[in-house]
């Protein structure tokens, strides 16, 4: 398998906290709680960006540790895929509501930075 850049870890955790909040927009908590096809959609994407920073603390944890603790967000996606059985909802939604924007907000800024070399990549390809 072809290594990846370090850039596409920072992308899959953008993208996936950008999908997390357009499934839940609008959505309160008990509403997220009684919607079972949303918290296994925000649950998918938890995973990945859970695997995605693991694979990034592995290749560059300074960069990873930009984005917030990685070693808890491994922690939490490793929670959801092997403790799915005692997975308590209600704590999704706290993480959801405390530590999604702060983890959004920090991709986006670390995104920034390698942003304008796919942006001049897809011109040249156009």
């Amino acid at each position: 398998m072809p290594r990846r850049e370090p850039s596409a870890y920072v992308w899959d955790v953008r993208d996936a906290c950008q999908s997390i909040v357009s499934f839940l927009a609008g959505m309160s908590k008990p509403e997220y709680l009684a919607d079972e096809k949303t918290r296994a959609a925000v649950e998918r994407k938890l995973i990945t960006l859970g695997e995605a920073m693991n694979r990034l603390s592995a290749l560059d944890p300074g960069m990873a540790a930009e984005l917030g603790d990685a070693a808890q967000i491994v922690a939490f996606r490793n929670t959801l895929v092997h403790g799915y059985f005692k997975l308590d909802h209600d704590k999704v939604w706290t993480v959801l509501e405390e530590h999604l924007p702060p983890l959004h907000a920090a991709a986006d800024t670390v995104w920034a930075r390698f942003a304008p070399l796919y942006e001049a990549e897809d011109s040249v390809d156009s």
